[in-house]
């Protein structure tokens, strides 16, 4: 007769007939194996005398001969009267990746004594009654892992913990601490902290999980939000993160469902951790404590899950904090979240350390075991998303409680205290071509440009004072704008506007400025006033690098060769024809893959925005040729990019957008369709948006289901506006990035008018967001015609013809030039003159490049540092002359200047055709990725398909200009 007084830890291995039993392995649970029956095993999953056990996890060994085998565990006793609770049963073929077992697989059947009375009276304490469920399984592999729920073995914990700390410099893990049984299975308390520099003035969270050996949903949710810190690291400038995934490991260990083993008598029940914070007897929760007392958290969180439950649970001391992280939590969690409770045992973690003083804010979540989050295949899946909402609505709460910013875009406080500066540090005198359209031979002039970005000021009219020195000529404005002198050498010019951060006027004046001191001040404002109140304005010295820059060193050779005519439209056709029939032998065509009308990149992965780009790409040529088969390809490809799309109905955060997939230095190494998932990118959504649109204008037909991905789309773009016309560059970004503002606002207008030509009504508030997305946009635009990369910013990558803000500039600047044919962008006020200084920035971060066997062509500066180090020089992306030479055709054609913009779009590819191209090795693209072959090219900017359909456009433009 078997006892439960015969268990130990470790597991047992058992082999019936030819079928092998194995709870031995780490974190295993199963004993007592018999075989019942024909193809009928039972076996326990009590460990020793311990109150609850509804756990297990083994291999089992088999011919893998697909036979149907019954295994019934005999002893559970935890709130599973009922066939719907027992669904978290799966199974494994690699002890990693596990399946359900499925209800229809499932029966409830009495529980089964073992005959032994002190172990039979014990298991039933009359609110748990014991009972059994018999499993059915298809035994179809020679080695087959088996569970409920799905494991989280302290492996894996290890794994993941180092995994983390691997790929990201911010995240540091660290044992804190040993259990009784730890020298024994060679697992300590670990701990991942995740911060970024000092946390002096950040809000410290810490999450604990895993007080219960059996709850895996909490430890999963604690892995998952561990992977949302990866992907959101713009958090660390604002909180810091403390995160024990595992508090109970022996008991983890040894298959135990509630309790930590006790070191004298391992059969007892030992001690439920959640019930001894108050007295800390064990060494689990003394040094747990011990971290708690050193970080004093602003917030404590700490996860479990209920076994039987339906919905989220929350419980919380009674404090003015609870109804904020409520709302906040419903808002992110896409399952419904019950009403709060209090403690009723004042024992458990959260109350002690808030009755202790330890924490302001403090909450237990009870995660959901059983039922699986709205789009996830998997319960491990669904676990681990669960822990990234649950960290959303965790810091939209902690910075509505603390009143932090909730975006560096309002990080610094903006006011209209008075500024006062030295203007000689602002003024410059920009290339003669700024002021004419005659580039044929630089010309002396008299205007000079005053600028100041990144002014701590509220969009407001302002007067400007300008101090001069004596006999000075009067000020003369260009614009027509008015001056007044004033006593003591100052000169007003009032009411100038400031609409966002950023004040900017030209005037003309033969010989340099002698301005000596200036004072900006709310309109109206009296000098003396000002200038007794003013804070001085000292964040930066302008300097455009003008005087570096070759074609203005060296203007008529530069110009000469610009305005040949080497190159065509033909060369452009052959270019694309080219990379075309790469990027075909690159697509998957085989309906069982996986990956069935994606494409497969050069950095093995399949990626949405690759794939919308070769659906442009195949829907083009089928437009030219009439053949039915890249008519197939193109709606492959299509079909792929929609399976992409995340799907996440009241998710305004996630439903409707794309994924951004990079890998190495710039993320983790992802494939497509395959969990875990990063997060939103509306960068990639705005993209692919207009990839969509493309091939649409290029013929491919809109059914209802294209114009729901459409909408979709274009609908996470709207929901995802936290400030007029900013769009958000990824799922939780915080700045205020320009390209990423114009992509999203051009993809709006995109969206919307190709939905209205299919006849799909789309929302009329998208055009007002596209008003507002324009309006920003320009307001940002500085005046040698960049947009820096953040709203605002100063620095090497602002107010200067500097190669760093090379594609920034060039991918929202594109996607703008996409739209410039649409309603309201078409007739937008100011929009040409905009376009033209942009081009013009453009021209002046080109030179002459030697090039072997041919006279010199003309590329774009590039970073030619002797060693890069870490860095991947995205200026030396042979995407960025493809994004700059279209806009530059497309700018052509619509402002009317038609040169020399047209010239140096055909000299650009006419560089990337000598210099960077090849067709000796069919494995890489046809086009080369990087000006620099060792530099790292872990990023979406070398994507040829989109390339291929920059080169579909460019074509175009170039015909219609020379018609």
């Amino acid at each position: 007769m078997w006892r439960y007084s015969d268990w130990r830890p470790g597991g047992e291995r058992t082999t019936l007939g030819d079928l092998t039993f194995d709870s031995t392995i780490h974190c295993g649970n199963g004993h007592d194996f018999e075989q019942v029956g024909p193809n009928h095993y039972r076996f326990r999953a009590r460990p020793g005398l311990v109150t609850y056990a509804w756990r297990f996890l083994m291999r089992i060994e088999s011919p893998g001969d697909g036979r149907e085998v019954i295994l019934e565990v005999a002893d559970f006793n935890h709130f599973g009267q009922e066939l719907w609770q027992e669904q978290a049963a799966v199974m494994s073929t690699d002890g990693e990746n596990w399946h359900d077992v499925g209800l229809d697989n499932l029966t409830l059947v009495p529980w089964t004594p073992t005959g032994d009375p002190e172990g039979d009276t014990s298991i039933d304490d009359g609110w748990h009654p014991p009972y059994g469920v018999q499993h059915r399984l298809r035994l179809d592999a020679p080695v087959i892992w088996f569970a409920t729920g799905t494991p989280y073995t302290l492996q894996h914990s290890r794994d993941h913990l180092a995994a983390m700390e691997k790929r990201c410099r911010f995240f540091h893990t660290q044992e804190i601490g040993r259990a009784a049984f730890a020298d024994q299975h060679g697992f300590p308390l670990l701990m991942s902290k995740v911060s970024k520099g000092s946390d002096e003035g950040k809000l410290r969270v810490m999450v604990i999980a895993g007080e219960h050996p059996s709850e895996f949903a909490g430890m999963y949710a604690a892995e998952g939000l561990l992977e949302e810190l990866l992907r959101r690291s713009d958090l660390l400038s604002d909180f810091s993160f403390w995160v024990v995934p595992v508090v109970n490991v022996d008991g983890v260990a040894y298959g135990r469902s509630y309790h930590n083993l006790d070191p004298d008598d391992p059969i007892r029940s030992g001690v439920n951790l959640s019930r001894d914070w108050a007295r800390r007897t064990q060494p689990e929760t003394q040094a747990a404590w011990k971290i708690v007392e050193e970080v004093r958290p602003h917030c404590l969180v700490t996860l479990h899950n209920g076994r039987h439950r339906r919905a989220y649970e929350a419980y919380a001391p009674p404090n003015p904090s609870v109804s904020t992280l409520m709302r906040h939590l419903r808002k992110h969690l896409p399952l419904p979240l019950e009403h709060w409770r209090p403690f009723t045992e004042m024992d458990s973690l959260n109350p002690v350390a808030y009755e202790a003083g330890l924490t302001e804010t403090t909450v237990l979540i009870e995660t959901l075991i059983l039922q699986k989050l709205p789009g996830c295949g998997t319960f491990k899946e669904s676990y681990r998303r669960a822990g990234r909402f649950i960290l959303r609505g965790l810091v939209a709460a902690l910075r509505e409680l603390y009143n932090r910013p909730k975006m560096l875009a309002l990080a610094e406080p903006l006011g209209k205290a008075p500024l006062r500066f030295t203007p000689s540090h602002f003024l410059t005198q920009l290339p003669w071509f700024y002021y004419t359209s005659d580039f044929t031979t630089p010309c002396e002039h008299n205007t000079w440009n005053l600028e100041l970005n990144g002014l701590p000021l509220e969009p407001a009219h302002y007067d400007l004072w300008l101090h001069s020195l004596p006999g000075s000529p009067p000020l003369k404005v260009v614009g027509g704008k008015r001056a007044w002198p004033g006593d003591d050498g100052w000169t007003l010019l009032p009411s100038l506007p400031v609409p966002a951060r950023m004040l900017r006027l030209e005037f003309e004046h033969s010989g340099r400025p002698p301005f000596d001191d200036a004072v900006i001040a709310p309109e109206g404002t009296v000098l003396q006033h000002a200038l007794a109140h003013s804070e001085p304005f000292t964040r930066y010295v302008r300097d455009t690098l003008a005087a570096e820059k070759q074609p203005l060193r060296s203007w008529q050779p530069f110009h000469n060769r610009l305005m040949s005519d080497s190159f065509g439209a033909s060369d452009l056709e052959a270019m694309a024809s080219e990379i075309v029939d790469w990027v075909a032998t690159r697509q998957v065509l085989d309906p069982a893959d996986h990956h069935y009308g994606a494409i497969w990149s050069e950095e093995d992965k399949y990626d949405a925005r690759d794939a919308a780009a070769a659906a442009a790409c195949f829907a083009r040529r089928y437009r030219d040729t009439g053949d039915a088969q890249w008519l197939d390809r193109a709606l492959s490809a299509r079909r792929y990019v929609y399976r992409n799309q995340r799907r996440e109905p009241g998710n305004a955060a996630h439903d409707g957008g794309f994924v951004h997939m990079v890998s190495g230095m710039w993320g983790v190494d992802f494939t497509r369709l395959h969990p875990p998932y990063p997060g939103i990118d509306g960068v990639d959504t705005g993209v692919i948006i207009h990839q969509l649109c493309s091939a649409a204008d290029l013929g491919l037909c809109l059914a209802e289901e294209d114009c729901d991905v459409l909408r979709s789309a274009a609908g996470w773009i709207a929901a995802n506006e936290p400030l007029p016309g900013m769009f958000l560059h990824h799922e939780g970004a915080t700045h205020d990035c320009q390209n990423a503002n114009a992509i999203g606002f051009s993809a709006l207008a995109r969206a919307y008018h190709t939905l209205e030509r299919a006849g799909a009504s789309p929302p009329g508030d998208w055009l007002a967001a596209v008003e507002r997305g324009l309006t920003h946009y320009l307001e940002g635009q500085e005046a040698v015609g960049v947009w820096p990369y953040w709203f605002a910013q100063v620095g090497r990558r602002a107010g200067a013809f500097h190669f760093d803000n090379i594609p920034d500039h060039g991918i929202g600047l594109y996607h703008l030039t996409r739209s410039l044919n649409l309603f309201p962008i078409s007739d937008w006020p100011g929009l040409h003159d905009a376009l033209g200084r942009a081009a013009r920035w453009y021209l002046c971060l080109s030179r002459l490049e030697p090039g072997p066997a041919h006279e010199p062509t003309i590329n774009l500066e590039y970073d030619q540092r002797p060693e890069l180090g870490d860095d991947i020089c995205f200026s030396g992306f042979t995407w960025c002359r493809f994004t700059a030479a279209a806009t530059l055709l497309r700018l052509a054609r619509f402002t009317g200047e038609a040169e020399p913009w047209r010239h140096l779009a055909l000299r650009l590819m006419e560089h990337v055709r000598r210099n960077l191209w090849q067709t000796s090795d069919p494995s890489h693209a046809p086009v080369v990725a990087h000006a620099r072959p060792e530099a790292k090219l872990a990023t979406w900017c070398q994507a040829a398909e989109w390339n291929a359909a920059m080169l579909g456009e460019m074509v175009l433009d170039l015909r219609l200009l020379e018609k």
